[in-house]
């Protein structure tokens, strides 16, 4: 089965773009914002990504989510974040950690 949001969150990475997401916070409400990609715990399944969300914190840096909590997810066409070429190479180098997003 194909998982689009994986799909997505790969390109965000590999092109250094933002991604617009649906997440499902810890108290089950539902937030959306754009992130910027900068590490992920294979282990936790957890991304640790830059945040912006003009409706209500406005931005964050160093934000924790668990990669199972998003429902949806959007490369933001047009945008720039940054290419994190520290996680490029650990998904290239582990792609056995990284397979849940189907590389």
């Amino acid at each position: 089965m194909i998982n689009a949001v994986a799909i997505e969150i790969t390109k965000s990475i590999y092109e250094g773009k933002w991604l617009s997401i649906r997440y499902h916070n810890k108290n089950e409400e539902e937030t959306y914002f754009w992130c910027g990609i900068k590490d992920i715990d294979t282990d936790k399944r957890m991304i640790l990504a830059d945040v912006y969300n003009i409706g209500r914190e406005g931005f964050k840096a160093d934000f924790k989510m668990y990669i199972d909590s998003i429902k949806q997810a959007n490369v933001v066409e047009g945008t720039f974040y940054g290419k994190q070429e520290a996680l490029i190479e650990k998904m290239k180098n582990n792609v056995e950690d990284f397979l849940f997003l189907e590389l």
